[in-house]
């Protein structure tokens, strides 16, 4: 029916302990628009099926970011290599940006793709987005709020 339903399989240490499985349905339906992406490479510069990609659905004052996995947990099967987005009442989002498993960062017009629908992302067909450099600030022993910092061991100075 298109939304996404959850099943969870119950973990058994032995085969006699016959726990059940459960499936959680989404009666509600698609009352709220939502995007499925699905990622495409050809396996020349990375693997074919993107693993490590992450995607950023992008509007003016609203970010959502996933990340592509080949599993998740312990003892879990979620392995569909499309990757679903709520919008929710948001609607299409302005871009859709791919920073693909090579570093590289493609953006892609999100009002082309629509809603309520799955779609692909081919590499190497979106516009490339040439990083932004940003300083690294040097660690202090009081680094000011809201501030990034990387520790000094790891930009080459000596640890303190």
């Amino acid at each position: 029916d298109g939304d996404v339903d959850l099943l969870v399989g119950a973990f058994q240490h032995f085969a006699d302990e016959g726990r059940a499985n459960y499936l959680f349905r989404n009666d509600i339906g698609s009352q709220n628009a939502w995007l499925a992406i699905r990622l495409a490479h050809d396996g020349s510069r990375f693997n074919r099926d993107a693993i490590g990609a992450r995607v950023e659905l992008v509007w003016t004052d609203l970010r959502q970011t996933r990340e592509l996995k080949a599993n998740h947990g312990m003892d879990n099967a979620d392995d569909s290599r499309v990757l679903h987005f709520g919008l929710g009442d948001h609607g299409c989002p302005r871009a859709i940006e791919v920073r693909w498993p090579n570093g590289e960062l493609e953006r892609f017009e999100g009002a082309a793709f629509g809603q309520n629908r799955y779609v692909s992302l081919e590499y190497g067909t979106g516009m490339a987005v040439v990083p932004t450099p940003r300083p690294i600030e040097r660690p202090t022993d009081r680094p000011k709020e809201n501030t990034a910092w990387l520790p000094a061991a790891l930009d080459g100075a000596r640890a303190r």
